[in-house]
Parts: structure tokens; sequence; C-alpha cells
């Protein structure tokens, strides 16, 4: 089995700045880890958006915000 995997460029429209504002912005979507199931049948990527550190947005999949929203939540 061969796997091709690309990174893609893109426009996102819900980037959220350091000063709360909405931008639109390039991004990059890679992929960052691939995960096979324990029969090797299905592989599941794992993306990652080159702007995941700076974006303040709590809504997005991507960001770091996002992952320490849910850090929060877990802890509580």
């Amino acid at each position: 089995m061969q796997i091709n995997l690309q990174s893609t460029p893109g426009v996102c429209s819900e980037y959220i700045d350091e000063h709360d504002k909405r931008k639109e912005i390039t991004v990059v979507i890679s992929p960052i880890k691939a995960l096979t199931s324990d029969d090797g049948a299905a592989v599941k990527l794992i993306s990652g958006c080159n702007m995941w550190k700076s974006c303040k947005n709590e809504d997005c999949y991507f960001s770091m915000a996002a992952r320490q929203k849910k850090e929060r939540e877990k802890s509580r």
C-alpha cells in the first residue's frame, strides 16, 4: 500500500489574533501523524495548522487555544 501525503495551503477566516480580532489569513494544513488500527486495515491521519500556536480561537480544532480549553474543562 502506498500513501501520498501533502500539505494544503488555504484561507482561514476563523483566525483570531492576540488582540481578539478575527482575520482572514493564509494557512497550511499538513498531516503530522498517521495512526493505524490494530489490524492495519484503517489509517487515521492527524493534521495540523501552521498557525496553531498564535490562533486564539477556542472553537478551532487546530488551535492551541482549543486544546487549552479542553484541558480546563477536563480539570473541572
